[in-house]
């Protein structure tokens, strides 16, 4: 495991462990993961944006104690704290792993997809088939996360629109 591995899952830890969640807040939180396993995450050479499954299902317990909600349709409470899930880019273990655990507890969440990932079959992605089972399970939601998942802030107009466009319409 490298240094930063641990020192991400050392932070992880001590917040699980040791702070109140969400203490007394109020509004929406949203948790952003990628992939959870052994998944290698698209640009991430440190390996930071997998978490392995057993932390994960600590993470489902502590959230499982809290009320989540889908992210769609964006509702923000007032007078009241909401968590939602999602997982960035279309990894195929949001099918095999994520969604079973979560299902189990009856825990919505959504899955940004990027597009391009799938119709060009790129492995440890989803494919067509996978998408549709995943989209098929309840308390799931499937998202658009671009065409080819680019750096937004270096797109001009026309490619941002082409970028969300494109996406959109494929999923």
């Amino acid at each position: 495991m490298r240094w930063q591995q641990l020192a991400m899952r050392t932070i992880s830890e001590v917040v699980a462990i040791v702070l109140k969640p969400f203490d007394s807040s109020n509004g929406l939180r949203i948790l952003i993961y990628h992939a959870v396993g052994d998944t290698l995450v698209y640009g991430d050479s440190l390996g930071l944006n997998t978490i392995n499954i057993e932390l994960f299902k600590r993470h489902v317990d502590i959230l499982s104690k809290l009320s989540t909600t889908s992210l769609l349709p964006l509702d923000i409470p007032k007078n009241d704290l909401k968590i939602a899930i999602t997982f960035d880019d279309g990894y195929a273990d949001n099918l095999h792993i994520v969604a079973p655990i979560l299902a189990e507890k009856k825990m919505p969440f959504t899955v940004f997809v990027t597009s391009n990932f799938v119709k060009k079959g790129l492995k440890g992605f989803l494919t067509p088939t996978e998408l549709k089972l995943l989209s098929q399970i309840p308390g799931v939601t499937i998202g658009s996360h671009t065409c080819t998942h680019p750096h937004l802030t270096k797109c001009d107009d026309k490619q941002l629109l082409f970028e969300l466009k494109e996406s959109k319409s494929y999923l």
